[in-house]
């Protein structure tokens, strides 16, 4: 298991809150993260219960390597819990899916270098689809 110490600045919702008490830069990476998120799986993020989005930087996270990121809550049929989704500088995600308490994050799944139009679909495996208990298509 991987912990991290975090502090979360900004709260997402459907829209940005309190951007007058946050920069641009600081908010910009986690922004990016739920647009993709949203525009590639809106009935997705629907689906996995995702909400209470929060906005991190680099600040947040000394002890690890990255430019910001997204954090927020799921209830999917496969997992419970926090979803963290931090930028690297090589332009990939790193996703930890994990707990929260007392201000520490646990990670009990971390999958690194996903690509942007991969974040859904690994979320989703990970959080919500069951294979056994979708029908296959039919051809």
């Amino acid at each position: 298991m991987i912990y991290f110490k975090i502090k979360l600045d900004t709260d997402l919702g459907c829209a940005i809150i309190a951007i007058e008490k946050q920069t641009m830069e600081i908010i910009m990476y986690g922004k990016e993260i739920y647009n993709q998120l949203r525009t590639l799986g809106q009935t997705e993020m629907w689906s996995w219960g995702a909400r209470s989005f929060k906005v991190f930087n680099e600040k947040n996270f000394t002890d690890i390597g990255h430019l910001g990121g997204l954090f927020f809550q799921v209830s999917g049929h496969l997992f419970k819990g926090k979803v963290m989704i931090r930028l690297a500088g090589n332009d990939t995600y790193t996703i930890d899916f994990g707990t929260l308490r007392s201000g520490v994050f646990k990670s009990k799944k971390q999958i690194t270098d996903v690509y942007f139009d991969q974040m859904v679909d690994i979320i989703d495996d990970y959080v919500e689809y069951d294979e056994k208990f979708y029908n296959p298509k039919v051809s």
